[in-house]
């Protein structure tokens, strides 16, 4: 059971994940006349008067390109993850011990590609003189994508951890006596 139930919270890590790499909403900037503008991995999109217009990244490559690295790997770990998880053989119990381990790893990796992020957005960005004066006409908040990336890690993480630790030993509880010639009523059980 618990093999199941970290199987599942790995494969909602793993679509998280996914999700969070293609969601455009890693940094939303609003200015104060009411545009706003989410950045993504991949694009980038503006919002004016409820009017949504996107293409392409047009921030800086080496800035999203560490991002970028680091969700793929996220998701191909957790890909191969999932891959070993779902074999079956003779020694399953191997197997989910190794997904385990990349599940975890996934979740690590994610955990660090948006807590690296957030503390981007938070921190500002390179130039201080440049963040004092866009402060003044933006607002720099922490995209839905982050938080869908914290989500995808914690549970990739549990699931990678719920995996390694689960015992697919089957343990039979039986009632009756081992031997069938013996009662619970005999000598020896009282």
């Amino acid at each position: 059971m618990a093999t199941v139930i970290g199987m599942l919270m790995s494969v909602f890590g793993w679509l998280g994940a996914i999700a969070c790499a293609g969601i455009p909403m890693w940094l939303v900037t609003t200015t104060r006349l009411g545009v706003s503008t989410w950045y993504g991995l991949w694009m980038s999109c503006i919002l004016i008067y409820n009017q949504r217009s996107c293409e392409f990244n047009d921030f800086s490559v080496q800035e999203a390109l560490k991002f970028k690295i680091l969700t793929i790997a996220a998701v191909v770990v957790a890909t191969l993850g999932l891959l070993i998880g779902l074999f079956e053989s003779c020694s399953e119990r191997k197997l989910h011990r190794c997904s385990g381990v990349t599940f975890t790893i996934a979740g690590l990796i994610m955990a660090v590609s948006v807590t690296w992020f957030a503390i981007l957005i938070k921190q500002g960005f390179e130039n201080p003189l440049v963040d004092l004066v866009a402060s003044m006409f933006l607002q720099n908040d922490l995209g839905a994508s982050l938080y869908v990336g914290w989500a995808a890690a914690a549970l990739l993480l549990l699931g990678g951890i719920v995996l390694c630790a689960s015992d697919n030993k089957q343990v039979i509880f039986s009632p009756q006596p081992t031997n069938p010639q013996q009662s619970l009523l005999s000598p020896s059980y009282l």
